[in-house]
């Protein structure tokens, strides 16, 4: 197993290769674009040659970048995709969203309460963005994708920062489900219960339920939480 991550301030993606004894080492590290704030990362085979391609958000300046994995340890240009002014992409995670067998991209834009969705193309490229509410005044800071309902077709989940409701920070979580063909129902929203802030997401059958599970953390409280099952 294999690790990716960003530096923002030092404008950097490092990546960690595993070893034989379940341990990481930086292997090697490249630059962003001089002027970027990379916050989020993701992994996926963009363009179908058997290589892994990085794709990090660009917090700042509001896009997506992509870099092709080259398979020896270095990666091509950045493509950039915006997800638009002031739209400060937090969180980004990659899936097969219209069954394709493509590899798309999840955008969770903290500033305009939505996510912007890029579908891929075979080349490593992608289609210019398709934008969901993720609700009103709800801020989302990060994404997920798995099969909610179990109808075979990937969805959407978002952990929203939080819901001002007068000076009453709520953590809301954002589910989007996928109509069969790449695109979305309106955001259900799941209210945690927590007046806190979270900024973390992931699902998984955690419980061998087998059903898909949300936990988010808690910010504040030292909490791990379930939300549904």
């Amino acid at each position: 197993m294999n690790m990716v991550a960003v530096e923002s301030r030092l404008k950097r993606i490092d990546v960690f290769l595993g070893s034989g004894n379940e341990s990481l080492a930086l292997s090697f590290r490249f630059p962003t674009d001089t002027f970027s704030s990379p916050c989020s990362v993701a992994v996926g085979d963009f363009n179908h040659d058997d290589r892994i391609d990085i794709t990090i958000t660009d917090y700042l300046d509001g896009y997506v970048a992509v870099f092709v994995g080259y398979g020896n340890r270095s990666f091509g240009c950045q493509d950039t995709y915006s997800t638009g002014r002031s739209s400060f992409p937090h969180a980004v995670t990659t899936g097969d969203l219209n069954n394709d067998n493509r590899m798309d991209i999840a955008v969770a834009n903290s500033a305009k309460s939505n996510v912007d969705i890029f579908l891929g193309y075979s080349n490593g490229s992608f289609a210019r963005q398709i934008t969901y509410s993720t609700g009103n005044r709800v801020y989302p800071y990060a994404v997920t994708i798995s099969d909610f309902d179990s109808d075979n077709n990937m969805d959407i989940a978002v952990v929203n920062y939080g819901q001002n409701e007068g000076n009453i920070l709520n953590i809301i979580v954002g589910v989007l489900l996928n109509l069969d063909n790449g695109t979305f129902t309106p955001a259900v929203m799941y209210s945690t219960g927590y007046n806190s802030l979270s900024n973390s997401i992931a699902s998984g059958d955690f419980n061998n339920g087998k059903e898909v599970d949300i936990h988010i953390v808690v910010a504040f409280h030292c909490l791990l939480s379930q939300i549904f099952t």
